[in-house]
């Protein structure tokens, strides 16, 4: 089951709005959560997320940093963004 709700990404803010559509390009798993006021989340549990993100952060990944992948967290980075995690299934992204 897909969690993108296409009618929330009209109220994402700006920056959000061009990290949002940055991401998606990337293939990471992003999506609007009831919960998100104008930012947006990222789906833990998604069939292809480990690639970007691991929750119990296997410790012989060098890509990972506090289980969010390096190129995602620099992506963030660029647009003063952040990701934290909510619960094992999800991280939701802040302005930093």
């Amino acid at each position: 089951m897909s969690r993108s709700n296409p009618m929330h990404h009209d109220v994402l803010r700006p920056k959000f709005r061009n990290a949002f559509a940055r991401l998606k390009t990337m293939g990471v798993p992003v999506y609007q959560h009831p919960d998100d006021n104008g930012n947006f989340s990222i789906d833990a549990e998604a069939p292809d997320a480990e690639r970007w993100v691991d929750y119990y952060g296997n410790p012989y990944r060098e890509d990972l940093v506090f289980g969010v992948h390096l190129d995602l967290e620099r992506e963030l980075q660029k647009r003063r963004l952040f990701a934290e995690w909510v619960n094992p299934g999800r991280l939701a992204v802040y302005e930093g």
